[in-house]
């Protein structure tokens, strides 16, 4: 007998969904997963952690959960590589005590003066 793929779907509401979610954040802390295993989409899971901050929290909590349980069972040279990527790597570049960082020293040339001219002969652009 052929059922219609409609038929073999069961519909949840908006909050047995969020339970769904809840549960499958615990054993796979990925958002992106969580949203298709319940049928939305990651805007909708995303507008909905948005609109509910206790939703927001139990989420985190979840996946805080995962990590504290997870990590238990890893290699400490592990947890610290997978730990590194929730830290942005500083971009700005400053001297000591936040200043500014000194001139280079390009032999009395400023930066003005140099171009892209890689080679041993004389650079014409600049004269």
């Amino acid at each position: 007998m052929d059922k219609n793929k409609s038929e073999d779907k069961i519909k949840l509401s908006k909050e047995d969904k969020k339970k769904a979610i809840l549960a499958y954040l615990e054993f796979a802390p990925i958002y992106k997963y969580a949203s298709k295993a319940v049928g939305i989409t990651d805007e909708t899971l995303k507008a909905w952690r948005d609109e509910d901050e206790e939703f927001s929290q139990q989420c985190e909590a979840k996946i805080a959960e995962f990590v504290t349980r997870t990590v238990r069972r890893t290699k400490p040279e592990f947890q610290l590589e997978r730990m590194l990527r929730d830290f942005s790597p500083r971009t700005e570049l400053t001297g000591a005590d936040g200043k500014d960082l000194p001139t280079p020293i390009l032999g009395g040339i400023s930066k003005d003066a140099i171009s892209g001219n890689n080679s041993n002969q004389e650079n014409t652009e600049a004269k």
